[in-house]
């Protein structure tokens, strides 16, 4: 990904996109490695975006270059909170207070913890929407751009409930990727199929129609790893060359997703029984690393499937990245990759990783 200045990165952080300042800043952190404010954006960024590992690593590493800040210490109390730690949350926002006192959201999280801290049952206090309130504030957006995307998105609004009333279909039909209700398996492809020998799968043609039908109803649906496993199940059968090619065509609509965006991940034990079967689909795996070797354009480790907290090792997975990122032998991480299948034996091209705070 190509490097983007601070400056140029901070206006996406004003206008609330989390998500891309996170995309090009991860890259970038051998560059900013001794950079406050990089660790501060990327930090904020990470917890209103919903990846707290992320949060506590990046908001922590701005603590120590330049300790005391406020916004940084209430977003690592967040992060806590969400943890079900109030106690390091209260204990932060007395920090807070004790310097400033008229810190809003300080106090506002020291009134949470007496009104909640005794409470037996606390498995609803700690939802991201009811925590939201304690999140540091964000920098203004530009008056006129924030009213002009008020008005778009109600442009927007209005045409779309138009178009609903017009046409008399559900809002689901106008979302739906173009191109993929076209690609369809004609009778005349059907029929006799390649010999079985070499198959794993021995399908019939009502059977081919189904797989085939499923993968346009889950890329539909954006629900993409499923669309890949019948994709790969046609692919690993006895149809025909002619299906497997409208079957590599549907898998041109998949795309990579993020923390945020994944869907129906496997867990290793179901991937190891039949790794064919997932191939290029995207998993979310937590583990232990081992064995980092740091290289000119990309790390490479092993990832002890499981063992993230040392009490289950489920398998050793090698790890492939090829973007820059602080790592440590023995780190607890969560990795978002995808899986690469070579003779029954898998690897991890990895796409986002982050690390599991202790």
């Amino acid at each position: 990904m190509p490097s983007m200045s601070l400056k140029r990165v901070y206006k996406l952080f004003r206008a609330r996109k989390f998500t891309e300042v996170i995309h090009i800043l991860e890259p970038q952190i051998f560059r900013y490695r001794e950079s406050y404010t990089f660790y501060y954006i990327l930090g904020i960024s990470c917890l209103y975006a919903g990846d707290f590992g992320g949060a506590y690593s990046y908001l922590g590493r701005a603590d120590q270059l330049k300790h005391g800040n406020a916004d940084i210490l209430l977003g690592l109390a967040a992060v806590h909170l969400k943890r079900g730690d109030m106690e390091a949350a209260l204990k932060i926002w007395l920090d807070i207070l004790d310097n400033n006192p008229g810190n809003r959201i300080a106090r506002r999280g020291m009134e949470f913890s007496r009104k909640n801290i005794s409470k037996d049952d606390k498995e609803d206090l700690f939802e991201i929407n009811r925590i939201r309130k304690f999140y540091p504030g964000l920098p203004a957006k530009r008056g006129w751009f924030f009213k002009s995307a008020i008005f778009v998105v109600i442009l927007l609004i209005f045409s779309g409930l138009f178009y609903f009333y017009q046409t008399d279909k559900p809002f689901a039909v106008i979302n739906k990727r173009k191109g993929i209700e076209t690609i369809k398996l004609d009778s005349s492809i059907l029929g006799s199929r390649m010999p079985a020998n070499g198959i794993k799968y021995k399908l019939s043609d009502r059977e081919i129609k189904e797989h085939f039908n499923r993968a346009k109803k889950y890329l539909l649906k954006y629900r993409d790893n499923l669309a890949n496993v019948e994709i790969n199940t046609l692919l690993l059968s006895n149809a025909k060359a002619s299906v497997k090619e409208k079957a590599m065509l549907l898998k041109t609509f998949i795309t990579e997703p993020d923390f945020i965006t994944i869907k129906d991940s496997f867990s290793y034990s179901t991937v190891i029984k039949m790794p064919d079967l997932y191939n290029h689909c995207y998993v979310v795996w937590r583990g232990k690393i081992v064995n980092l070797q740091k290289k000119k354009n990309e790390i490479i480790f092993d990832l002890l499937v499981g063992y993230e907290n040392e009490k289950e090792l489920k398998g050793i997975v090698p790890v492939v990245l090829d973007f820059a990122v602080l790592l440590n032998n023995a780190d607890s991480v969560e990795l978002l990759g995808e899986i690469i299948t070579k003779k029954e034996n898998i690897s991890l091209r990895g796409v986002s990783i982050r690390r599991i705070a202790p």
